[in-house]
């Protein structure tokens, strides 16, 4: 399941449940060859209402080897 809440995400830590954020998804997809590259995918993030900073930006393309 993909959420973005706050509480979700308190809830999943007092469960010892682990947490995967939308960059973790992206850098899972690409492992597993679901998807060619996370560039794109980062750069339609980056355009839309949810805040992605630059270093983070910067910092998932070096995970995913594509800078």
């Amino acid at each position: 399941m993909l959420i973005d809440d706050l509480k979700a995400r308190k809830a999943a830590i007092y469960n010892q449940i682990k947490i995967v954020g939308s960059i973790g998804v992206l850098l899972l997809a690409k492992e597993q060859h679901l998807i060619e590259a996370v560039k794109l995918y980062l750069l339609l993030i980056k355009q839309s209402d949810v805040h992605l900073s630059h270093e983070l930006f910067l910092h998932a393309l070096s995970l995913a080897n594509e800078l």
